[in-house]
């Protein structure tokens, strides 16, 4: 596995709990910056699963 493959791992591997902690913190305190971050996160890690990146 070269290492754009690890470090593409790694990154999905972060970037799932960050989904979770941002929508939390999207759900009780919804600023239109949260929602912009967590909809980031969500599109690259889709991106990521879908093997566009």
């Amino acid at each position: 596995m070269n290492k754009y493959k690890k470090f593409r791992e790694a990154f999905r591997v972060i970037l799932f709990p960050l989904i979770v902690l941002q929508f939390l913190r999207t759900v009780f305190f919804p600023t239109p910056f949260d929602v912009f971050i967590l909809f980031l996160f969500f599109i690259v890690y889709i991106s990521i699963m879908m093997n566009i990146i």
